[in-house]
């Protein structure tokens, strides 16, 4: 989104790959210079007509790939999420989610080596039983492979990681994003949750609804780069508490809804701004009262 072996000590699962790589002939990054973007991509057994239409694309390569495996239903539970450069930092790869189907625990990957022209890929998780997948191929922009999930397997079918090395960023998408304060949150109280995403620049992050059960909506999350986001829709707005029962709701018009709470999150940050956010979403004082 080989040659397999499993190894199962009490409830963990590794699973070491050689994945099948089809790669490019470029020449090797120069010292000093940055890093390959690395990507991946969760694909799930699960067929790809009862998808929701919003759901990211399996692209033509890895159904090729899956369908020389007999997998014959296959889906994306993810866009194609980059990997932080740094060694042994794990970025957040997948909720466990399909639409409102909690399948899997979360799931995060990382690059635990980078040498010699090689790269190694680890994406860890699933659940209930600990579950890892590596994956080692070159360290070349257009190097891509996949890699069979056996411990996660349902009855359904396997799940697989897909990984795409690409060429380097320009400059991380956070560096180019404006800071989230407080003071910066604040100020986007009462405006459209359109202009708050422009403004934090998330029209391409990832996103899901926030709802009460049983489909109570209350706004969207957005996460990026381990930055996340949830814009609550303001009272008295079109979507605010609009209910229904298969969760879904029209993007573009929650786009046009004020937002009257933000929560946002990272790395030990947290932030409660505005009277929006439902109480049971916000973060406990510190005293715990």
């Amino acid at each position: 989104m080989r040659r397999h072996f499993l190894t199962a000590i009490a409830v963990v699962s590794t699973l070491a790959v050689v994945p099948c790589v089809v790669e490019a002939q470029k020449e090797a990054p120069k010292k000093g210079a940055l890093p390959n973007q690395v990507y991946v991509k969760i694909i799930l057994p699960a067929d790809p007509a009862a998808r929701d239409k919003s759901q990211p694309v399996v692209e033509s390569w890895i159904s090729e790939e899956l369908k020389k495996r007999v997998q014959t239903k296959f889906t994306a539970a993810t866009g194609w999420v980059p990997l932080v450069f740094k060694k042994f930092e794990a970025t957040e790869v997948w909720d466990g989610k399909l639409g409102d189907k909690h399948c899997f625990c979360d799931v995060s990957g990382d690059i635990p080596e980078r040498a010699d022209g090689r790269i190694t890929v680890l994406v860890h998780g699933w659940g209930p039983a600990y579950t890892k997948v590596t994956i080692s191929l070159k360290d070349e922009p257009g190097s891509r492979a996949i890699a069979a999930v056996k411990g996660a397997e349902t009855e359904d079918g396997l799940p697989y990681v897909a990984v795409l090395i690409g060429p380097p960023a320009e400059k991380s998408a956070r560096l180019d994003r404006p800071e989230a304060s407080e003071e910066s949150l604040k100020k986007c109280l009462n405006k459209t949750a359109k202009e708050v995403v422009e403004h934090f620049k998330l029209k391409d992050a990832e996103w899901h609804w926030i709802d009460e059960p049983p489909g109570i909506l209350r706004g969207v999350s957005y996460s990026v780069n381990k930055q996340y986001f949830n814009l609550y829709i303001a009272d008295g707005e079109k979507l605010f508490r609009r209910f229904n029962e298969k969760r879904k709701w029209n993007h573009d018009e929650f786009l046009a809804c004020k937002i009257g709470g933000i929560n946002f999150h990272s790395r030990g940050v947290y932030f409660d701004i505005g009277p929006a956010v439902p109480f049971q979403f916000r973060r406990p004082p510190k005293s715990g009262k």
